[in-house]
C-alpha cells in the first residue's frame, strides 16, 4: 500500500475515532454546560435546544478534527520509522552464487 494511501487511511481513521469518542463524551459536557445557575429559572426551549444543538455538532467537529489530526501524526511516525528500518529479507531466499 503506497504511503499516500496509508495517511489517508489514518486519517480517516482519526476522523471517525474522534467523532465516536465526541458523541460519547459530549452529552455528559454538555448537560453541565447549558444548565442553568438556578433550578427554578425558566428558559426559552427553543434557544437553549439551537445553542445545544450547535454545541453538540461543534464538539463532534473538534473531536473529528483532534482525532484527525493525532493519527495522521502518528501514521507519518510510522511511515517515518519503517523508512529507517527497511523490512529484512526471508533467510530461505538465499541469493544465487
Amino acid at each position: 500500500m503506497g504511503t499516500t494511501k496509508r495517511l489517508l487511511l489514518f486519517l480517516l481513521s482519526g476522523v471517525l475515532v474522534g467523532d465516536i469518542v465526541a458523541m460519547i463524551v459530549s452529552p455528559a459536557m454538555l448537560v453541565w454546560y447549558e444548565t442553568p445557575g438556578d433550578p427554578g429559572a425558566m428558559c426559552n426551549c427553543v434557544i437553549t435546544v439551537r445553542t445545544t444543538s450547535s454545541h453538540f455538532i461543534r464538539f463532534q467537529l473538534i473531536g473529528a478534527l483532534a482525532g484527525a489530526v493525532l493519527l495522521l501524526i502518528i501514521g507519518i511516525l510510522l511511515g517515518r520509522s519503517r523508512a529507517r528500518h527497511p523490512p529484512v529479507g526471508s533467510p530461505s531466499a538465499s541469493p544465487p552464487q
